[in-house]
């Protein structure tokens, strides 16, 4: 029974823990993945941008609660970078409106589970679908009075899901945002129709494709997102 409740308790500690006496809070940051990913995909995908973030914040990564379908269109490209065995999960099935916009089937209830696994959290960053399901979380923490400090949304797809979120959207959020795309993304664009639900979103753009990250200047890109973050995240 010791040993269970030892367990118990440390399942429990997600987020930051309290201070010592004479010290700062350490704020805490939630890093949601893309389609057919996981902690470990986007752990490598995140490269030099993870440790940076280590360095001042507390990480934790939210994992979607659905395992892909193998018939995914991603589960194959997925798997010949991380292997057979490889856990490939999502937050909600993926479907597309009569624009060929992003939607979700099951959205409501996706979003709402997720609001209980972030609440702890002062900032989030999102890769592909996680940057979805990020811009919503962001939306509904606004209209709760309760925002976030600031989002990271890279790579996002075209926001069908706006519709599917009647009054989420009405205005354009406040929630300070930098909306991060590759220049030759042919999967979800360039970012533009995400921005419009912001009031001032700030911009980065790399000359690469669907990557968090551009393999070319890595350092570097990690370094604009680490700044934004400390600037707008631990005010």
């Amino acid at each position: 029974w010791a040993l269970m409740l030892i367990c118990l308790l440390a399942s429990m500690a997600t987020f930051a823990q309290p201070a010592s006496p004479g010290q700062p809070r350490r704020r805490t940051i939630a890093l949601l993945h893309g389609t057919a990913g996981s902690a470990k995909t986007l752990t490598i995908q995140l490269g030099p941008l993870l440790p940076k973030l280590r360095e001042t914040w507390d990480v934790t990564f939210v994992e979607g609660p659905k395992r892909c379908a193998e018939d995914n269109p991603h589960v194959k490209m997925m798997r010949r970078f991380y292997g057979p065995s490889a856990e490939l999960r999502e937050y909600a099935e993926a479907t597309a409106d009569d624009r060929g916009w992003r939607t979700y089937n099951e959205l409501d209830e996706a979003v709402e589970a997720l609001e209980g696994r972030v609440s702890g959290a002062d900032c989030l960053l999102g890769f592909s679908q996680g940057a979805n399901f990020a811009s919503m979380l962001a939306a509904r923490a606004e209209r709760r009075g309760a925002p976030f400090r600031a989002v990271v949304l890279l790579c996002p797809a075209r926001p069908g899901w706006a519709r599917q979120l009647p009054g989420a959207f009405e205005r354009p959020l406040t929630t300070p945002a930098l909306i991060g795309a590759g220049a030759q993304d042919a999967v979800v664009g360039n970012g533009d129709e995400l921005a419009t639900l912001f009031a001032r979103p700030e911009r980065r753009t790399h000359a690469e494709g669907h990557r968090p990250l551009p393999a070319a200047d890595a350092a570097a890109y990690a370094d604009s997102v680490a700044r934004f973050l400390d600037w707008h995240g631990r005010a």
